[in-house]
């Protein structure tokens, strides 16, 4: 009987720790959908806070509200070149005065840009 009640918790710890690594990976599964939806979400808040609005023929606007860092620069400049492209425009007029703070890498990216052939 001894034998047999010890086989029987062995059978147990396994089921048990079978449970828990499954438990875990369902726990991680989730965590990762939720954070994968959340970084689609951010991504998706970043491009709408940056329209880019064509004002005349050749000539397009961005204004700009919030803080600039490198992350929404990127996304910033991305949808600029693409509309860009889109309307064949030849003028880009960036507002940013309704920018408080600049961090340094973005201050330097225009001017890094002009020697690129960007104005």
């Amino acid at each position: 009987m001894g034998k047999n009640a010890q086989a029987i918790g062995n059978e147990m710890w396994v089921a048990t720790e079978l449970l828990d690594s499954l438990g875990l990976y369902t726990i991680k599964a989730f965590q990762k959908s939720r954070e994968d939806i959340i970084n689609r979400q951010q991504q998706e808040m970043l491009e709408l806070s940056t329209p880019v609005v064509k004002l005349w023929e050749g000539v397009l606007a961005l204004p700009m509200i919030g803080t600039l860092d490198s992350a929404r620069t990127q996304i910033v400049m991305e949808s600029l070149l693409q509309r860009i492209v889109e309307t064949g425009s030849e003028i880009a007029i960036i507002d940013i005065t309704g920018v408080p703070t600049v961090d340094t890498l973005v201050a330097q990216a225009p001017s890094q840009d002009r020697h690129r052939g960007f104005a």
